[in-house]
C-alpha cells in the first residue's frame, strides 16, 4: 500500500524527518466567538490577538513583482475586475470560451474559438485572440492524461492546462520528450493540444517543523491550519486520515480529521470540538491578521501572494490552472494551480490570496526564495464544493 505522503513515507515513522516532512504552517487559528485571531494557549483556552491591515503582503507584492504602491494597488484591482468578468464571459460565450489572462501589462485578453464569439467578448473591452481548442477542450484532455497518470514515465513531472499557449503542456525532464509524447498518444490524447516541454523541475512537497498556530497529528508530527471554514478548518490531506485526532499544542484534543484526500487531491478538513472558534482570516506572524472576505478565483496573469512561516509574505503570478504533478515516488496529484511565487521547506500548506480573496493551500514547489522557482496550490474552492464547506470570511 502506497504511503500517504508524496516521498513514499510511512505516517507512522515518528523520525525527525518525518516531523520535518509532515509539518505544516499555521496560518488560521481556533478563536472565541468575537474575538480576533487567537492562538491556544497552554491551558487550551484560546489568547485574543489584534487584526490589522495585511501590509506586510502588499510590502511582498511590490517587492516580488517590482511595483510602485499605485502599480500594486492598481495590479489588484485589474485582478478583481477581472475575475468577475472571465466568470461572465464563460457564462455568455458558452462552448467557445478559450479562457482568460492578465498579458505582461496587465491588460486582460480574452481567447475564443469562433468569429462570431470574437464579437461578443469584443463587447467586453477587452483584448481578444482567436485559437483553436476551447477550454473544455483543453481541460477534457488534461483529464485523460490525469486518467492515464499511473501510466506517467518517470521522467514525466506533470502537466497543465495552458490557456495562454492554447495547449496542455506536458512537462518531462531532459531527454524525455519522446517518452512524453508517447505517454499522451497512449492517454488518447490529440497531438495537436498537446505541448511537450523538458524541464529539470521536480516538484517537492514543502515542510517546516514549526508555525504560527501550529497542531498536531496522532503521529505527533505537526501541521497547521490553512484557511477557516465553518466548524472548522482546511489542511493538507497527508496531515491526517478521517478520524485521526489534531491535538493543540499542549496536548489537548482541538478536533478530528472529518475527511481526508491524498493523493489525488491535497486537501482535509478538521471538524474543531467545543470550544475552539474559526476565524475568517490568516495568521501572518505575532498578533497580526490578513482579512479574508471572499474566494473568487484569480485569473492566470493576476499576481498572487502567499504566507509561509519560513520566508513570510511572497508574491508573484498565476501561470495556469489544472497542474498534475506525478511525484518521483509515484504518487498523483491533479487540478493544482501553478504559480511563480517562490517557496522553501516550512511554507508548505500556506495560504495563497489575490487581495483578500482566498485562492488555496501551498502543496508543493520547485526551487527556493533565493534562485526562484514554482510553486503549485490546491485550489480552494473544490473542497468547499466537495466537503459542502463554508468559507469563513472577515466582516
Amino acid at each position: 500500500m502506497r504511503s500517504a505522503y508524496p516521498d513514499g513515507m510511512s505516517r507512522r515513522l515518528a523520525t525527525p524527518v518525518a516531523i520535518l516532512l509532515a509539518t505544516m504552517i499555521a496560518t488560521g487559528s481556533p478563536t472565541p466567538a468575537g474575538a480576533g485571531t487567537t492562538t491556544p494557549d497552554h491551558t487550551g483556552t484560546p489568547t485574543a490577538g489584534t487584526t490589522v491591515d495585511a501590509t506586510d503582503m502588499l510590502t511582498a507584492l511590490r517587492r516580488d513583482l517590482g511595483l510602485t504602491p499605485d502599480q500594486a494597488d492598481a495590479r489588484l484591482a485589474t485582478a478583481t475586475a477581472a475575475a468577475r468578468a472571465e466568470r461572465d464571459l464563460r457564462a455568455t460565450l458558452g462552448a467557445e470560451f478559450a479562457g482568460s489572462w492578465l498579458d505582461g501589462r496587465g491588460d486582460r485578453v480574452v481567447a475564443v474559438t469562433t468569429p462570431a464569439a470574437l464579437d461578443t467578448a469584443r463587447q467586453s473591452g477587452t483584448r481578444v485572440r482567436l485559437v483553436p481548442y476551447a477550454e473544455a477542450t483543453l481541460v477534457a484532455a488534461a483529464a485523460r492524461l490525469d486518467r492515464a497518470a499511473g501510466h506517467a514515465p518517470g521522467a514525466v513531472s506533470g502537466w497543465y492546462v495552458d490557456v495562454v499557449g492554447n495547449a496542455v503542456v506536458v512537462q518531462t525532464a531532459p531527454g524525455g520528450v519522446a517518452a512524453a509524447t508517447a505517454f499522451a498518444g497512449t492517454a488518447g490524447v490529440s497531438p495537436g493540444i498537446v505541448r511537450v516541454v523538458e524541464s529539470a523541475e521536480r516538484p517537492r512537497t514543502l515542510a517546516d517543523v514549526r508555525g504560527g498556530d501550529p497542531f498536531l497529528t496522532a503521529q505527533s508530527m505537526r501541521c497547521s491550519v490553512g484557511f477557516t471554514v465553518r466548524g472548522g478548518f482546511l489542511t493538507a490531506g497527508h496531515c491526517g486520515q478521517a478520524g485521526d485526532p489534531a491535538y493543540a499544542p499542549n496536548g489537548q484534543v482541538m478536533g478530528v480529521f472529518a475527511s481526508s484526500s491524498f493523493p489525488g487531491n491535497d486537501y482535509a478538513w478538521v471538524r474543531l470540538n467545543p470550544g475552539w472558534t474559526p476565524r475568517g482570516e490568516i495568521r501572518t506572524g505575532g498578533s497580526t491578521a490578513a482579512p479574508i472576505r471572499g474566494s473568487v478565483e484569480a485569473p492566470i496573469g493576476a499576481s498572487v501572494c502567499r504566507y509561509g512561516s519560513t520566508t513570510g509574505w511572497r508574491c508573484g503570478i498565476v501561470q495556469a490552472r489544472n497542474q498534475t504533478l506525478n511525484f518521483a515516488s509515484g504518487q498523483v496529484v491533479s487540478g493544482l494551480t501553478r504559480t511563480t511565487v517562490c517557496a522553501e521547506p516550512g511554507d508548505s500548506a500556506g495560504p495563497f490570496v489575490s487581495g483578500d480573496q482566498a485562492q488555496g493551500l501551498l502543496v508543493a514547489g520547485t526551487g527556493n526564495c533565493t534562485a526562484g522557482g514554482s510553486t503549485f496550490f490546491q485550489p480552494v474552492n473544490e473542497p468547499l464544493a466537495a466537503l459542502g464547506l463554508t468559507l469563513l470570511t472577515s466582516p
